[in-house]
């Protein structure tokens, strides 16, 4: 299914794009409207999970896989793991991976830690990241260090209240207190360029929706961000798997899922 030069460019692009809410690389501010507030209600799953989704571009060719894993890790954390690669390395290349980490609490789901590491075709592109939330005098901050293209740097950022770590997106929206008049502001930090913003959610409607796991019943998600809206579908019965995210690059679509 590989192309040439152009079809493993769109698709690094992509990968690094995925998770990443619409307009964060370059935001400080909010987004949005009305105060921010912590979202998780009730979360839905537990240690064991495991999701698997395809990766799906704009032609509709399917261009790399994710591997979405849940475990609990000293009693009181979750560890939330996504895995993507691409389906079909080139011959004689380097594959691309891109494994992300975050360590939350396993009742609030506010994050604790956060480790990201992606490899490229070349490995002097390679770059890998661990994140620290803390609290220094009853503020709390993130401690970032940062390695890319042999360099390496730490930055330091005040956090707002009602944050929430960018990369565990696809499982706070799971615990969400689902009705038909939803609407919340939180705020979403992307460590990797140290940057926070306010994201704002809006249940919009009910949705049958047709994936390779099957057809599901779904509350469908908006997610806005400055002048920028996306969507999720999640599914309406417990534990309320993201069936399908659309990033504006990439579709994630759910192939297969085992329960704890």
């Amino acid at each position: 299914m590989w192309g040439g030069d152009c079809v493993r460019m769109r698709w690094t692009a992509a990968l690094l794009a995925l998770l990443i809410l619409p307009g964060v690389a370059c935001a400080t501010g909010g987004a949005g409207s009305g105060d921010t507030e912590d979202i998780v209600a009730s979360v839905p799953f537990g240690d064991g999970e495991r999701l698997v989704y395809e990766l799906v571009d704009a032609d509709g060719a399917v261009v790399g896989r994710g591997v979405f894993t849940t475990t609990v890790q000293d009693r009181d954390a979750f560890g939330l793991v996504q895995t993507y690669e691409e389906v079909e390395t080139p011959s004689g290349e380097r594959p691309i991976v891109d494994v992300v980490t975050v360590v939350v609490d396993a009742v609030t789901l506010k994050p604790r830690l956060a480790e990201r590491s992606i490899q490229r075709r070349e490995p002097s592109d390679d770059e890998w990241y661990l994140a620290k939330y803390e609290a220094e005098a009853g503020e709390p901050q993130l401690v970032i260090t940062q390695h890319s293209g042999g360099s390496e740097r730490t930055r330091e950022i005040e956090l707002r209240d009602h944050h929430y770590d960018s990369q565990s997106s696809l499982w706070i929206w799971r615990a969400l207190a689902f009705a038909e008049d939803f609407e919340a502001n939180y705020v979403s930090v992307n460590p990797r360029d140290a940057s926070q913003v306010t994201a704002r959610l809006v249940l919009v409607d009910r949705q049958t929706i047709e994936v390779p796991a099957g057809s599901f019943e779904t509350w469908r998600l908006q997610v806005r961000n400055g002048r920028d809206t996306r969507i999720a579908w999640i599914h309406v019965e417990p534990p309320h798997e993201i069936v399908q995210w659309d990033n504006g690059t990439l579709f994630l679509r759910l192939v297969e899922s085992t329960g704890p």
